[in-house]
C-alpha cells in the first residue's frame, strides 16, 4: 500500500513541477506537456482505484494539483490564463465521450489565478479583479463591517474613560447561486471531425458564463440571500461634479480619507471609450498624457476594469477588501456533455452544459464608492 501511495505521490509531484515551471516561465503548458500530464493523470487514477477502490479524481484534475504549490496564504483569483487550456480539455472530453454519456460532470478549477488587473495592453475584467475564497458548503456566512465609522482614537487623560471605537460588525448568511448555460445541440460527428468548432463553442460558453458571473457580482441574487456591489447598503456615494475625471478623483478622496486603499475603477465600455477618446476644442486627444494612462489602463494611477454590467453614466471604485467571490472547495466550473434527450439521441446530437456555484460577499461596504458620471443622473442608494 505504501509503495503504491508513494508512486502516486511522485506522479503528483511531477505534475506540480511541470505546472510550476510553465507558470514561472509565464507560458501555457505545451501540447506535449499536456499529453504527458494526461498520461500521468491516468496512472494516478489507476493507483487511486487500487489503493482505495474508489475514483479519486477525473481527467481534468491535473489543473488543480498546482494550486498547493504556492502556499496556503496567497489570495485566489479567477484564472484567465487557464481559459484556453480549459476549452481544449473540454473539447477533448466531448470528443472522447461523443458516443456515450459523460457520467460524472468534469470539474475545472478556474479559481487559482493571480489578479489580472489592467495589465499593460489590455483592459482587465471585473470577475478577474475580485479575490476568491473557498468554503466547504454552498451555505455560507460572512462578516460585514457596519456603516457609521468614526475615528474616536485620542490621547488619554488618566482618570477618564478611554474612547471607544464606533466600528461594529454583523454576520450574514446566504446560499450560493448557480450560474449555468446550455449549448445549442451540435453533431457528434462534428465533435469528432472538427476540434476547432467544438473548442470555439466551449470558449464562447466559458466567456458567456463569466459575463453572467459579473452580473451576479454587481446585482447579487435575492433568492440566494446576498446582495451585489450595486445594491448593498452602506456604500459611499459620489455625485457628478464638473466632469467625469474630477468626479472619479473625488471618489478616491473618499476612500483615502478613511485610509482605505483604492484598487480599481469599474466602468462600462461606453464610459471608458468616452474618457479615453476625449478631445480638446481643437480636435486633439486630450489624454495623450495626464490623469488617463492609455497604455496601462489607469485613471489617476488606479487600474480600470470594464464590464457590460455597469451603466454608461455610472462607475464604481473598489478597495481590495470590499468584495469577495466564494465557491465550494474542489468545485470549479462543471462541464457535462450528453445525448440523453431522445430526439438528440436519434439524430446523433450532443449538448454541453456548463455551470458553477458562486456566492458574493460585500464585506466592507465603505470600501465601495458608487459614482455618477453625468449631470442629471444622480446616484441613489
Amino acid at each position: 500500500m505504501n509503495t503504491l501511495a508513494e508512486k502516486r505521490d511522485a506522479l503528483i509531484d511531477d505534475i506540480k513541477s511541470m505546472a510550476k515551471g510553465a507558470k514561472a516561465a509565464c507560458r501555457e503548458l505545451s501540447d506535449d506537456e499536456m499529453r504527458l500530464i494526461e498520461a500521468k493523470d491516468a496512472e494516478i487514477e489507476s493507483l487511486n482505484e487500487r489503493i482505495k477502490g474508489a475514483e479519486m479524481g477525473d481527467s481534468l484534475e491535473s489543473l488543480r494539483y498546482a494550486k498547493s504549490g504556492d502556499g496556503q496564504g496567497r489570495r485566489r483569483h479567477w484564472n484567465a490564463k487557464a481559459a484556453p487550456v480549459v476549452a481544449r480539455k473540454m473539447t477533448e472530453t466531448v470528443q472522447k465521450k461523443s458516443f456515450g454519456l459523460t457520467e460524472v460532470p468534469q470539474s475545472v478549477d478556474l479559481f487559482n489565478g493571480e489578479p489580472q488587473m489592467a495589465e499593460s495592453g489590455e483592459v482587465g475584467s471585473l470577475h478577474q479583479l475580485l479575490p476568491i475564497k473557498q468554503v466547504e458548503s454552498p451555505n455560507f456566512e460572512w462578516v460585514v463591517e457596519n456603516a457609521g465609522y468614526q475615528n474616536k482614537a485620542a490621547v488619554w487623560t488618566p482618570g477618564t474613560a478611554k474612547p471607544e471605537s464606533t466600528t461594529t460588525f454583523s454576520r450574514k448568511s446566504g446560499k450560493m447561486a448557480v450560474v449555468a448555460l446550455m449549448s445549442s445541440p451540435y453533431g457528434q460527428y462534428d465533435a469528432l471531425d472538427s476540434v476547432e468548432l467544438v473548442s470555439a463553442l466551449h470558449t464562447r460558453l466559458l466567456d458567456d458564463l463569466t459575463v453572467a458571473t459579473e452580473a451576479l457580482i454587481m446585482d447579487g441574487h435575492a433568492d440566494s440571500g446576498f446582495t451585489g456591489i450595486r445594491n448593498t447598503s452602506g456604500v459611499q456615494v459620489q455625485q457628478f461634479v464638473t466632469d467625469e475625471l474630477l468626479t472619479m478623483r473625488r471618489g478616491i478622496t473618499q476612500l483615502e480619507r478613511m485610509r482605505i486603499i483604492p484598487t480599481s475603477f469599474v466602468l462600462s465600455h461606453d464610459a471608458w471609450e468616452r474618457i479615453e477618446t476625449s478631445r480638446t476644442t481643437d480636435g486633439e486627444f486630450l489624454f495623450q498624457e495626464g490623469p488617463v494612462d492609455r497604455v496601462n489602463k489607469r485613471i489617476w494611477g488606479v487600474p480600470v476594469v470594464v464590464t457590460d454590467q455597469v451603466g454608461k453614466d455610472e462607475a464604481f471604485l473598489l478597495s481590495q477588501d470590499a468584495v469577495s467571490l466564494l465557491y465550494v472547495t474542489d468545485q470549479g466550473v462543471m462541464v457535462e456533455a450528453t445525448n440523453t434527450n431522445m430526439d438528440h439521441f436519434s439524430k446523433n446530437l450532443l449538448q454541453t452544459r456548463m455551470e458553477t456555484r458562486l456566492g458574493v460577499a460585500v464585506t466592507r461596504p465603505a470600501g465601495v464608492v458608487r459614482m455618477s458620471l453625468a449631470e442629471g443622473s444622480p446616484v441613489t442608494v
